[in-house]
């Protein structure tokens, strides 16, 4: 797996589609059009609570806001490429509700804006399509006669409408995160037995997902597969501590794992915790007889 290289002009692309669908709906917003709005509401406290215990527990200090704007996030987020930058914006993803469609404009949370709607992109969604339709009808027959875009909305354009089309957007968004995760375990089920060097990116308390930085794949190691009872949760779940010999796996820790099992109809990635005794004979400090006597290093 290879992660998608953003450029600079993906971000100037993607800011001119975000000036055309504002201006778009902020004028559709006065004229009062009937209008399929892009909305996405304030996230709850104990969403953003868990975020902060999460961010702080990563290195980011700071007391907990109130928060009301986006913009006081942004301190908070970041926009550095290590895993642990990485997991500190999936918590802030994961605090944030899930934007929608709505005919009623109560704004944007993340974008920060009013009257905010799709209406230009590479896809062309129903939303869009629709809102391309209302548009038309105001600018050629908005004066004329039977050219109101309400009445010419009214048969197709409605709140239940945009809760339908809000759901199906999901629907597709799962169905593009389980094809990932197919594609990601059938890469994995080439792999059983490889050793590879990871990343904790969540904790339960049946084990640690770990997020494999080489292959760009996550999986799963359960708490059975460490070989110690004595872990328990800590510091308010983000780690696993061992009360037998005080060892620890944090929230950001690296981890040394090996690809234990691949379930293609479950779509599971088993990881096994990798031995001591293996980093120790296959590790680069082995030392061994070299040519005329002397000790060497592998490098």
């Amino acid at each position: 797996f290879v992660e998608t290289k953003r450029l600079p002009t993906h971000e100037l692309v993607e800011e001119f589609m975000l000036l055309a669908n504002r201006i778009v709906g902020g004028r559709a917003l006065a004229r009062e059009l009937p209008f399929f709005y892009r909305v996405h509401e304030r996230p709850r406290y104990d969403k953003l609570r868990a975020f902060f215990e999460a961010a702080r527990y990563l290195g980011r200090p700071g007391a907990v806001p109130f928060v009301t704007e986006a913009k006081q996030l942004r301190r908070w987020a970041t926009s550095g490429k290590t895993t642990r930058d990485r997991i500190v914006n999936l918590y802030l993803l994961r605090a944030m509700e899930k934007a929608r469609y709505d005919l009623v404009d109560v704004g944007h949370f993340g974008l920060g804006m009013r009257g905010y709607a799709h209406f230009t992109s590479p896809i062309r969604r129903y939303a869009d399509l629709a809102n391309h339709r209302i548009v038309k009808r105001y600018l050629l027959d908005g004066s004329g006669p039977g050219g109101d875009p309400w009445a010419f909305a009214d048969r197709w354009m409605s709140a239940g409408t945009a809760s339908h089309i809000s759901a199906t957007e999901m629907a597709a968004d799962d169905a593009e995160r389980a094809v990932v995760k197919l594609k990601a375990v059938r890469y994995a089920s080439q792999r059983l037995g490889e050793e590879a060097r990871g990343t904790i990116v969540g904790l339960t308390p049946g084990g640690l997902f770990v997020f494999l930085e080489g292959w760009s794949i996550e999986g799963f190691l359960p708490k059975r597969a460490i070989g110690d009872p004595s872990l328990t949760l800590a510091e308010h779940g983000f780690s696993f501590r061992s009360k037998r010999t005080r060892h620890r796996f944090g929230l950001g820790d690296p981890v040394d794992v090996v690809v234990a099992r691949a379930d293609l109809e479950r779509r599971e990635i088993e990881l096994g915790l990798r031995t001591r005794a293996a980093r120790r004979s296959k590790g680069p400090g082995r030392a061994k007889k070299a040519r005329g006597g002397r000790q060497g290093r592998r490098r």
